[in-house]
């Protein structure tokens, strides 16, 4: 067999530069994906009830609420709660005792970050609002605030589909 560089056989200089090549190659640079929270719009949240999933806050100037699915130690019960917003800017609230107020809804922002839901509950009409409005991994998370009963609640909220 003729000899090639330095002392080596053709074919053994070939594998050596394609195992060189094949190395250089497979070599990568580590990249992170930085996925953006999609846009909210009317088809996503009317898609779905929504219930929640985490909700932490606080109610008045010192309770604390924080409710985590499936969780033990929550100040409140959300397991049966949920919230259907519809097309025609309608739709229902459902409470964890299963009772279903009537609410009305519309974007209050032109980027669609910030919803405002009237709920008529018996006795008693509230307004929320999810400001901060984001979708992303299939959930819906915002910031909440309300009056009720002359008592502010602030919170974060993250809800799924029912």
């Amino acid at each position: 067999m003729k000899k090639f560089y330095g002392g080596l056989s053709l074919i053994t200089f070939i594998v050596m530069l394609s195992a060189l090549q094949v190395s250089v190659v497979s070599c990568t640079k580590e990249s992170t994906v930085i996925q953006k929270d999609t846009m909210v719009n009317m088809q996503i949240i009317t898609a779905n009830p929504w219930k929640i999933q985490e909700i932490r806050g606080l109610k008045g100037t010192n309770v604390t609420l924080y409710y985590l699915r499936g969780a033990t130690g929550n100040t409140d019960n959300f397991d049966n709660e949920y919230i259907v917003f519809n097309t025609d800017k309608t739709g229902t609230y459902t409470d964890n005792n299963g009772g279903k107020s009537n609410l009305t809804w519309d974007f209050t922002t032109s980027d669609n970050s910030r919803i405002a839901y009237t709920v008529s509950f018996p006795g008693n009409t509230i307004t929320i609002t999810w400001g901060n409005l984001s979708f992303k991994d299939g959930r819906l998370k915002y910031e909440e605030y309300y009056t009720n009963a002359g008592v502010n609640v602030h919170s974060y909220g993250i809800r799924i589909p029912k």
